[in-house]
């Protein structure tokens, strides 16, 4: 919701994530996503579509109702970026490290031939890039708790 404020304020604020979800309604209508509530991510309640296109998403102006990822936003500056850590990614309180667990990472393009170092490797570089996105600031989501919590070590949380 702070993104979609964002958005009607300056224009250009979207949000991503990680390959964290199955991207279910893929080459779907929306007309056919709608009526059958489909949906891809559902976190605290709310459910979200992945992008409906690749092709310039940043410039839809109802992409602000999806969450992108690394490959929309690529190359594109916004105003304000919100970015999903994802289930694919944990921080573990006792190696005190991220983790990457690749049995939540869909994207078979990466996993395929990709060790497990180079896939965690791939993740980091994937979270860098879109948070790199938001010039005036960027929003973080964190869905596991042991990440939230280490995150709110170094940020100001709302």
């Amino acid at each position: 919701e702070t993104i979609k404020v964002k958005d009607k304020q300056l224009g250009l604020s979207r949000v991503v994530s990680g390959y964290s979800w199955e991207w279910k309604t893929k080459n779907l209508a929306q007309t056919e996503i709608i009526a059958q509530g489909l949906y891809d991510i559902s976190l605290q309640g709310q459910n979200y579509v992945w992008n409906a296109t690749n092709c310039e998403w940043i410039l839809r102006s109802d992409s602000v109702n999806e969450i992108g990822c690394v490959h929309t936003i690529q190359g594109y500056d916004l105003n304000y970026v919100g970015v999903i850590l994802g289930r694919e990614i944990d921080y573990d309180p006792d190696a005190q490290c991220l983790v990457v667990d690749n049995n939540l990472f869909y994207d078979k393009y990466v996993k395929a031939g990709s060790s497990d170092e180079e896939i965690k490797t791939y993740i980091l570089n994937a979270y860098r890039v879109m948070m790199s996105r938001g010039i005036k600031g960027c929003f973080v989501y964190a869905y596991n708790k042991n990440l939230k919590e280490y995150l709110t070590r170094f940020f100001d949380c709302i």
